[in-house]
């Protein structure tokens, strides 16, 4: 028997800022293992203080494009 893991999931930095994160960014790269099919990012609307969650996920297949489960919140760019 092989153990089998699953890779990491990282969000890098935004592009607006160089090479840190920060509040209010309006665009990210999250970077997930091709075979995880599904990732979330969570994020509180500085606004309103609402929590949202917003998932990606690949259609048809694991090599399938992926796409946003709340496109109004937040899409998939490639």
């Amino acid at each position: 028997m092989f153990a089998v893991s699953l890779g990491e999931t990282v969000i890098q930095p935004s592009e607006e800022r160089g090479n840190s994160l920060f509040a209010g960014a309006k665009n990210i790269v999250v970077k997930a293992p091709h075979d995880a099919g599904m990732v979330y990012v969570s994020y509180t609307d500085k606004a309103t203080g609402v929590a949202h969650e917003i998932g990606a996920k690949s259609v048809k297949n694991i090599n399938g494009p992926w796409v946003s489960n709340k496109p109004t919140l937040g899409e998939v760019k490639i």
